[in-house]
């Protein structure tokens, strides 16, 4: 329950015996969800039910829960279910989706905002546990040397920046993320849901801690006001500008202008102009991951894959979605000759970049698309077009890119046929000039 057991991740329950322990049951704590898993079929086994039906007779209609099931529920109860996207791409809805391989025990489950917050009524008033278990679930039982937070049972526990208790913990499947808040000491309880996860962020980053800020009396970055702007001025300021770091395509768009650098330095002045030397060496390291992963790809080099693929997904699903990018190459344009990283697209916080690269191949490429977090890659996917920024009007001349995750903004400013780029403290980080 508090992830002490020593199980590395499984993608099924037949193989948790067959592989060693990746340390001492109970000498530390190392998030892995197996242990749910083997907890799963153990209820299973003990109440003689599925997982689903006894979750749905023992907790959700106890709590009232009536728009939660487990996911490969048939039929499907819920025809106005969402899909979740990861940026543009439809990833479909989770009414089409069977309980996966970490399905029964640490997920799977298709609920809604207000169901959750029937849940923590029914934690609150100890519906369905007692309230001396229902204190074991938020009471800290592991904790590593040195770490800020401890884990309770499915719970982390830590102190805010106000030297308050917060019980919470979050979850992604797909686009799909949620965040669940209990501010002890305050009363506060937040829950959140997404079906859209942006540049491998999650919508939660940007919203859950500025809402906890504003109940609490905290200041936040806002963004600029957008401002309307005269077409004609606007359509005048596209075209393709040349800089000394690259090519820079700047578009109309509907709301401002589409910007869109070519190559990595251009990238970094339009996406995070104050790249700092972690931030430096994260950029680096995804374009040798990039080169590296496509290498093992078309060699069918599955095992020399694994450590690059974030342990947030099912490896053997990963596998075969990249496999299936390499094949739908192979067949457009026949056999793989390199990789070339064009360049990636840092966010704004350094914490995952979107790299982007050819597949140089006999007949032609292909242009792909990968989001790297630390842990790996977390998404791929064919791409149809290099990495764009929109910047809003914000005054004359002038647009922003504000960022959501950290309230950071970048600034373009034009001036007859130059483009100036400024960095979120107003200083002027390159310049461009448009082709006549």
């Amino acid at each position: 329950l508090c992830h002490t057991a020593g199980l590395g991740y499984h993608e099924g329950a037949a193989s948790i015996f067959a592989t060693p322990l990746e340390f001492e049951p109970g000498s530390r704590w190392s998030y892995s969800n197996t242990g749910y898993q083997l907890l799963g079929r153990i209820v299973e086994r003990v109440s003689g039910m599925s997982y689903a039906e006894y979750l749905r007779t023992t907790l959700f209609e106890p709590a009232g829960m009536m728009r939660t099931c487990c996911v490969g529920t048939r039929p499907w109860p819920y025809p106005d279910c969402t899909h979740s996207y990861t940026d543009d791409t439809d990833q479909g809805s989770l009414s089409t989706k069977t309980t996966g391989p970490f399905g029964v025990g640490p997920g799977g489950i298709a609920t809604c905002v207000g169901d959750l917050y029937l849940w923590e009524l029914a934690l609150r008033n100890n519906t369905v546990l007692p309230k001396d278990l229902t204190a074991l679930l938020f009471t800290e039982h592991a904790r590593n040397p040195g770490s800020s937070v401890g884990y309770g049972y499915g719970w982390m526990i830590l102190k805010t920046i106000r030297d308050t208790k917060l019980v919470l913990h979050q979850g992604n499947y797909g686009g799909y993320n949620a965040d669940f808040r209990r501010y002890v000491d305050e009363g506060l309880t937040i829950i959140f849901l997404s079906n859209h996860f942006l540049e491998g962020k999650s919508m939660r980053d940007a919203v859950m801690n500025r809402v906890s800020m504003l109940v609490n009396g905290g200041d936040i970055p806002t963004a600029p006001t957008v401002l309307p702007v005269d077409r004609a001025v606007r359509d005048r300021q596209t075209g393709l500008y040349d800089s000394p770091v690259g090519p820079i395509e700047v578009e109309a768009d509907p709301r401002g202008l589409t910007v869109r650098p070519n190559g990595q330095r251009s990238m970094n002045m339009v996406f995070a102009p104050e790249p700092d030397e972690p931030a430096r060496a994260f950029i680096a390291q995804c374009h040798d991951r990039t080169q590296d992963l496509f290498g093992h790809v078309f060699a069918d080099d599955s095992e020399s894959c694994r450590p690059l693929i974030a342990r947030a997904l099912p490896f053997e699903g990963a596998w075969m979605a990249l496999r299936g990018v390499a094949d739908e190459s192979v067949a457009a344009h026949e056999s793989f000759i390199s990789c070339t990283v064009i360049g990636s697209a840092l966010a704004a916080d350094g914490g995952s970049a979107r790299s982007f690269a050819l597949l140089n191949m006999e007949q032609g490429s292909s242009l792909v698309q990968l989001t790297w977090v630390p842990g790996g890659v977390l998404h791929f996917a064919r791409a149809e077009s290099l990495p764009s920024r929109t910047f809003l009007p914000t005054g004359p001349n002038r647009y922003t890119a504000f960022d959501i995750f950290t309230g950071r903004r970048v600034d373009i400013e034009f001036e007859d046929s130059q483009m100036s780029i400024r960095a979120n403290d107003g200083t002027v980080v390159g310049t461009a000039i448009r082709r006549m």
